[in-house]
């Protein structure tokens, strides 16, 4: 987990209960099969995170974001590169769609699409 915000926070509580390892930052993470989630409160400190873990090719890298900033991201993902099939894979918004409105609930979300994920094989 990626970012400093409420839903950061909750990623933080909600995880290890789970059987996540949570690491804070991209050194942290060793495998390609590690999880990725960025939920940062701005985009200056998003993409950059984003952009490294992206370029790992991990198992599940997602944003907590609305559409719009996802679409504008993926813009700029474009112009810097980024193959797209790597764009294709980032999952923005983060998450099952529940309707989840709070911090905890937009965790919830993303942990349960992790663990959908890791079922499925």
């Amino acid at each position: 987990m990626l970012g400093s915000s409420p839903v950061a926070d909750a990623l933080l509580a909600l995880a290890p209960p789970l059987g996540f390892v949570v690491r804070t930052s991209v050194d942290g993470i060793a495998s390609n099969d590690a999880w990725a989630v960025v939920a940062g409160l701005s985009s200056r400190f998003d993409y950059p995170a984003a952009r490294a873990v992206i370029d790992r090719r991990l198992r599940y890298v997602a944003m907590v974001a609305n559409r719009g900033r996802g679409a504008d991201f993926a813009d700029q993902l474009r112009s810097d590169g980024v193959p797209e099939a790597a764009i294709a894979a980032l999952r923005v918004p983060a998450g099952l769609d529940i309707g989840a409105l709070t911090p905890a609930e937009i965790a919830l979300s993303i942990l349960a699409e992790i663990v959908q994920l890791r079922r499925a094989g």
